[in-house]
């Protein structure tokens, strides 16, 4: 727990395929001067003066219902964000070191609502249902809008992904307005398509403002607005009842690999949508916060 005068923490690092998180244990409530201070949290996740990530995520007990935990995401820019994939599953898997989990299943409340989460012990992945609104917009030809959680904008490139300068035209997209439902911009990911039918994702986050190594609500975007115009071209010119049960797809990401799965159909649209990945326990240590 924190001492309320020398203001040192624990805690604990995470990263799913390479988005770094900072883990705080507050099922005692002893970080709330950690999570109402945008500038503890800015300073925690410096990578140069302090400890480094592209996040935070407080782990507390809910006031009430039958939920395991409650996952608070931090942006590393100080401010809470909405969902985050990658750090939902993180969450998971320290809920899981915390002993707050039975038969490595969780029900957990998160930025925007309740998600159930599977701990796969043999494979060392955790499996994180999304709440999908389902509603996707078509920008222009190549470009589409959707929220999983998190406003993402996917823009579909033929060739040259690796080449492309992500954060400047990320930042441009993300800042440019065209948005104003969103607080805060848009997420912008540039896919390119795969040989064997997975997809190639660059991502740039707003609240980090710059493209980090993965993305998962990012990645879920990219893999159900692929889905959907590939619905679009060929299933549902062929029927308009037609199924796709436990469908998956690869997303390669900067830091390693990801997996969506997901049931559609053309009536009901996406279900079942889950976030599949890695989220490893890197180490754990104490930090002292500046004086404030």
């Amino acid at each position: 727990m924190a001492s309320t005068h020398s203001r040192i923490i624990s805690f604990h690092k995470y990263q799913g395929a390479g988005n770094d998180f900072i883990l705080l244990d507050n099922t005692k409530g002893g970080y709330a001067f950690i999570c109402s201070s945008p500038e503890y949290i800015r300073e925690i996740c410096h990578r140069r003066f302090g400890v480094g990530a592209d996040g935070l995520i407080a782990i507390s007990k809910p006031a009430a219902g039958c939920y395991d935990f409650r996952m608070t995401y931090y942006n590393c820019d100080g401010f809470e964000g909405s969902m985050c994939g990658n750090g939902a599953r993180c969450a998971v898997s320290f809920a899981r070191q915390l002993g707050l989990l039975q038969y490595n299943e969780a029900r957990f409340l998160a930025y925007d609502g309740v998600h159930f989460a599977i701990y796969d012990e043999l494979h060392a992945n955790v499996h994180v249902k999304m709440n999908i609104d389902g509603k996707i917009t078509k920008l222009d030809e190549t470009s589409y809008f959707v929220d999983t959680g998190s406003p993402h904008v996917v823009r579909f490139v033929a060739e040259g992904l690796d080449e492309l300068n992500v954060e400047v035209l990320g930042r441009q997209i993300c800042d440019s307005g065209a948005f104003p439902s969103t607080s805060g911009g848009v997420n912008v990911n540039f896919v390119q398509l795969d040989q064997d039918d997975g997809l190639q994702i660059r991502t740039y986050e707003r609240g980090v403002g710059a493209e980090t190594y993965a993305c998962g609500t990012g990645s879920v975007a990219a893999a159900l607005v692929h889905a959907h115009r590939a619905s679009s071209t060929v299933a549902m010119t062929m029927c308009n009842r037609c199924v796709w049960n436990a469908r998956h797809t690869h997303v390669k990401v900067k830091g390693g690999e990801l997996s969506v799965a997901f049931d559609w159909n053309a009536e009901q649209g996406f279900s079942e949508v889950y976030l599949v990945g890695p989220a490893q326990y890197v180490y754990s240590g104490t930090y002292t916060c500046k004086d404030r």
